[in-house]
């Protein structure tokens, strides 16, 4: 893990901390610091500098994701367990399957949640 904090910090020289990119048809601007938020993720892995990202023809950094899904993502990465979570239950299940696209954490066993509440729990894999 060390060594992976490491290699990101030397790559976040490479990258500016600003990062424009079209997730989907959709265009969003975020910092790599919260791209790179939780360390194992696909988003960390994506840009720490070990792999090839596919632009668009603007140059930004393209996802072939739910676009609009993705601002939920990001809703998440930048405020935790504080994020606003949908209350359309289809939008809940999507981003459910986006979270483990990511490689970020969820949790959806409590019956008294609504479908594809998504919880951070730092002892919890990805199922």
């Amino acid at each position: 893990i060390i060594k992976e904090t490491e290699h990101i910090q030397k790559t976040i020289t490479q990258w500016n901390d600003i990062v424009h990119l079209n997730v989907g048809g959709v265009t969003y601007t975020t910092s790599l610091s919260t791209l790179t938020k939780y360390e194992g993720s696909m988003l960390t892995a994506m840009f720490s500098g070990r792999y090839n990202v596919k632009k668009d023809e603007q140059g930004r950094v393209f996802i072939d994701r739910n676009g609009p899904a993705f601002g939920y993502v990001l809703e998440y990465l930048r405020n935790g367990e504080e994020w606003i979570q949908p209350e359309d239950k289809h939008m809940c299940k999507i981003l459910k399957q986006e979270f483990i696209y990511y490689g970020l954490p969820y949790d959806d066993d409590d019956e008294k949640k609504p479908a594809g509440f998504l919880e951070w729990d730092p002892t919890r894999k990805n199922k």
